[in-house]
């Protein structure tokens, strides 16, 4: 089955708060996909940028304090619509796949789909 359309959400938008609302699908006229995102912690229990400001004893800077450490999300896929039916014939049914898209090149690919 091909890719029909693509919604894209920067980080910016759902970090550190997290992030409810519609994403336009592109590719698809009228096509709307509702979303969810929580950002529910660091990985490997590491402080959260909130937790440790990166403020050392005497007030400068640390030097990690521009490193973010990696985050868990939980993203909740809630409603799509205006999703086209591509093969009346098979009974194709449309689905979503969402894929995380890691600041690090090397990093494994997150992906998941929505079940048919």
């Amino acid at each position: 089955s091909k890719i029909e359309g693509k919604a894209l959400l920067p980080s910016e938008f759902f970090y550190p708060h997290g992030f409810q609302g519609v994403l336009a699908i592109f590719g698809l006229p009228d096509a709307k996909l509702t979303v969810g995102v929580q950002v529910v912690g660091t990985q490997h229990g590491e402080s959260s940028p909130e937790q440790d400001p990166g403020l050392a004893t005497d007030g400068a800077p640390n030097a990690s304090a521009n490193i973010a450490a990696p985050q868990r999300l939980a993203v909740s896929i809630l409603q799509a619509h205006g999703l086209k039916h591509m093969n009346n014939f098979t009974g194709d049914n449309p689905y979503v796949t969402c894929e995380v898209k890691h600041l690090d090149p090397a990093a494994e690919v997150t992906r998941v789909e929505t079940k048919a």
